[in-house]
């Protein structure tokens, strides 16, 4: 049984709780996919983000041959994670996860940073990222 607050609480409490369910009904190797794929978003994507941010945000000059060759290598990137995505709506199971989240964060950045959007060739990764964009929750995860 779920704990009382869960059960007579506001519409986000309860969005949480019932993902807090959908996650407890996750298979110990889907959890550990789930921490694998968090985990590799941050070598594979934030490298190359955060040269752009460094280049863009906090130089008086920003070298524009460092963020063309940042955003290359932020887009060469994505191929493997758009053939992860193949046939898929989540990364990994029918539900949202961490990884999840924590992948969706580097795109509104890097479009709103430097314009850079995904690939028309990346099907896979923008067919989940417009249906990450349409949850009402993925709003909170956006840059203000």
């Amino acid at each position: 049984a779920l704990p009382i607050w869960t059960r007579r609480s506001s519409s986000s409490t309860s969005t949480i709780a019932t993902q807090r369910r959908r996650s407890c009904r996750r298979t110990l190797a889907q959890r550990a996919e789930v921490r694998m794929l968090a985990a590799r978003v941050a070598p594979e994507l934030f490298t190359h983000l955060g040269a752009l941010v460094k280049e863009v945000k906090f130089k008086p000059q920003r070298d524009e041959a460092k963020v063309a060759e940042a955003q290359r290598g932020f887009l060469d990137a994505l191929e493997g994670w758009d053939r992860h995505l193949k046939g898929r709506k989540f990364l990994v199971g029918d539900a949202l996860s961490l990884a999840d989240v924590t992948l969706y964060t580097t795109f509104p950045v890097i479009r709103d940073l430097v314009g850079t959007e995904i690939p028309v060739e990346r099907k896979n990764l923008r067919a989940w990222l417009e249906h990450m964009a349409a949850r009402p929750t993925t709003k909170l995860l956006e840059p203000a």
